[in-house]
């Protein structure tokens, strides 16, 4: 009976670990910089180009009303730019060639060190053996700044910096910290090979 147990155990190891991706150690990366940018918005005169040229006096996502007697077509509607966010993590990449990178961009109080806002983020750059080269991924969120009291914003500035959560290389290992969900590796690797198709 013990001998079944024993083999019972053995397999559903072995099976547990072949379905585990190969694990990479721990990745010999260096961040040296960690900065964002506010990216422009499209200029809000023309933010439906082709549609406008074409059907200038329609409203987007609506059905054409035919005119009337004394009922001119409406005027089209314009649709507000958005702002995003680039945020960006300069790194030196050691041994192993990278095929993508889930990181989060950290904003914490500068006195305090009380983490103020975490950004969850993806790059599919690949970069080299011992290259240094920029990690960037664009956001709606907008950076947190450190507040006092009266929302006014404090003279001390916010910390900033980058964590990698997973590193999947281009031999298809990957290195992620103990507390990533495995949703996180799956995703990565999912669109890192939809990229590349």
């Amino acid at each position: 009976m013990k001998l079944i147990r024993f083999l019972l155990v053995l397999l559903v190891g072995a099976t547990v670990l072949a379905q585990t991706p190969p694990q990479s150690s721990r990745p010999d990366i260096i961040i040296k910089r960690v900065y964002w940018s506010k990216r422009a918005p499209l200029p809000s005169t023309e933010p439906w180009p082709v549609f406008d040229q074409y059907y200038p006096s329609l409203e987007p996502y609506s059905l054409p009303r035919p005119p009337g007697p004394g009922r001119s077509n409406p005027p089209s509607v314009r649709r507000q730019a958005r702002e995003y966010y680039i945020y960006s993590a300069l790194i030196k990449n050691g041994a192993k060639a990278i095929k993508a990178v889930a990181w989060d961009y950290v904003f914490s109080d500068g006195e305090t060190g009380k983490e103020l806002g975490r950004y969850p983020l993806s790059s599919f750059d690949r970069i080299g053996r011992n290259q240094t080269a920029t990690l960037t991924s664009t956001s709606a969120n907008a950076p947190r700044k450190t507040t006092g009291a009266k929302g006014k914003a404090k003279s001390h500035p916010s910390k900033e910096l980058a964590e990698l959560k997973c590193v999947l290389y281009a031999d298809d290992s990957m290195f992620c910290q103990p507390d990533v969900p495995q949703v996180v590796p799956d995703l990565l690797r999912r669109l890192a090979s939809s990229r590349r198709k």
